[in-house]
């Protein structure tokens, strides 16, 4: 596969991220749900959202993350790769375009964090 390009979400990218979303990381939501709250996260100029361009193939949803104890950062809230299209470079250039935000804003760095327990999602 050629390297995917990553670009700004758009809208029309709610049905592949609730994709994802439902198929790689287990959350039950609708594209009518992550459709709203895709929408919310374009329009919060303290958030980014950033898709592979290959068919759906993942997307990253960052926002600024601003303590009383440490420089603000940039935190990742959502990660997925498509298992199809895993171990080819996308995660990284995903995570890459989120550094490079933090750069452009002068955030110190980016955080993530990860865990092996899913949360059964409200959304529908």
């Amino acid at each position: 596969m050629e390297k995917a390009e990553i670009r700004p979400a758009r809208l029309s990218d709610a049905e592949a991220i609730a994709r994802l979303c439902s198929d790689d990381l287990g959350y039950a939501c609708t594209a009518s749900f992550v459709r709203r709250k895709l929408a919310a996260a374009l329009e919060n100029p303290c958030a980014r959202v950033f898709v592979a361009e290959a068919g759906g193939a993942g997307y990253i949803h960052a926002a600024d993350y601003d303590v009383l104890y440490f420089d603000t950062m940039k935190n990742v809230l959502g990660l997925a790769v498509s298992a199809d299209c895993r171990r080819q470079g996308i995660g990284t250039a995903l995570l890459g375009a989120v550094e490079a935000w933090a750069r452009e804003t002068g955030a110190c760095g980016v955080r993530l964090n990860s865990g092996m327990k899913k949360y059964k999602s409200t959304g529908s």
